[in-house]
């Protein structure tokens, strides 16, 4: 874990506008507490500026234990049970699917992530009963959990043209992206060492906007610890829009953009996933639920109207190369308009 060896210069009229509108400079975000405004850390080697992970961080070094044996091109497709405990896994190898079953001597541990861990328990007869006799499949330990409330973080934002240079111009100039890997190679320098979102700011909702939620809301929220954010910011040096495809949806007219993206940390809206067929072969259906909560959708308006308050403070108007909103645009004005988009 370092900070990259090149910050976007976006950032620093990210970092002026928040901390304009009132969200406050933070030591870090790695001792204890979120809320306030700051450059974040990032999982980045610090010798070779790249991206690290478990298995550059620790796999590699341990792949040499006698005791550690790694199954790699290797799909998990089924739990093999004995009464309900966990004795293996059954598994796919290769391009053509070998199969071979993995035993187990003390335990099985799943971690496929939020979609394919339940997906998994539930071809494996672990999961709701209509679900499992809907793909006929044995039932080992019937659990209506499996796969239901999942929670996730809706990101939006508004993009603006800027003066600066931005993931646009890495996007849409292949000369100009060949040449900075000159500098990252030799003295690991430049954008490509950068994670893209450098900068990154938590709040609860300020009063000036709390004040308009519906008690329904604000009972729902303050479930949540004190400490508890309900929004984070996030510097996006690039035309979001609607996430389509970022590399090549980046405005072709000469102009650099950017966004300031928000996302609800404290969301009430649930999701589910479930299963496709019997075979972990086919995707799970996963089902978000994004803004089905009326509390999501009036933390989300707030939030969007408080990145609106960032693009519109003096900080930000040095570094903006046209005032008015490229997305979605002036025409989005009410909160109706705001929550569709």
């Amino acid at each position: 874990v370092s900070y990259a060896n090149y910050a976007n210069p976006f950032s620093s009229y990210v970092e002026g506008s928040l901390n304009e509108i009132g969200l406050p400079e933070a030591k870090d975000f790695n001792s204890g507490t979120l809320m306030g405004a700051q450059y974040a850390a990032s999982t980045i080697n610090p010798k070779n500026a790249k991206r690290d992970s478990s298995e550059t961080s620790f796999l590699k070094e341990a792949s040499s234990r006698p005791n550690l044996h790694v199954f790699s091109a290797t799909k998990a497709k089924k739990i093999i049970f004995s009464g309900k405990k966990a004795t293996g896994v059954r598994v796919s190898s290769g391009i053509l699917g070998v199969p071979r079953t993995i035993n187990a001597r003390r335990e099985v541990i799943i971690s496929g992530g939020a979609f394919h861990s339940p997906q998994l328990l539930m071809v494996s007869g672990v999961g709701p009963s209509d679900t499992l006799q809907k793909f006929g499949i044995q039932p080992v330990s019937v659990l209506p959990g499996v796969g239901q409330n999942m929670w996730d973080h809706i990101f939006f934002g508004p993009s603006y043209r800027v003066k600066v240079d931005t993931f646009t111009r890495l996007a849409n100039s292949p000369l100009y992206t060949a040449a900075q890997f000159v500098p990252f190679s030799i003295s690991q320098k430049g954008p490509l060492t950068n994670p893209v979102c450098d900068f990154l700011a938590w709040e609860k909702v300020p009063t000036t906007l709390r004040s308009g939620f519906t008690q329904e809301s604000l009972d729902k929220l303050s479930q949540f610890p004190a400490d508890w954010p309900e929004i984070e910011y996030l510097s996006a040096p690039g035309y979001v829009g609607d996430f389509s495809s970022l590399p090549f949806t980046q405005p072709k007219d000469g102009y650099q953009y950017a966004t300031i993206m928000a996302a609800l940390v404290a969301p009430l809206s649930r999701g589910t996933v479930t299963i496709s067929s019997a075979d972990t072969d086919d995707l799970p259906i996963v089902d978000p639920k994004w803004l089905t909560d009326p509390t999501d959708q009036e933390v989300a308006i707030a939030a969007y109207k408080r990145l609106r308050q960032a693009f519109a403070s003096k900080a930000m108007a040095a570094g903006l190369a046209d005032p008015v909103e490229y997305f979605p645009g002036p025409k989005v004005t009410t909160d109706a308009q705001i929550l569709e988009t």
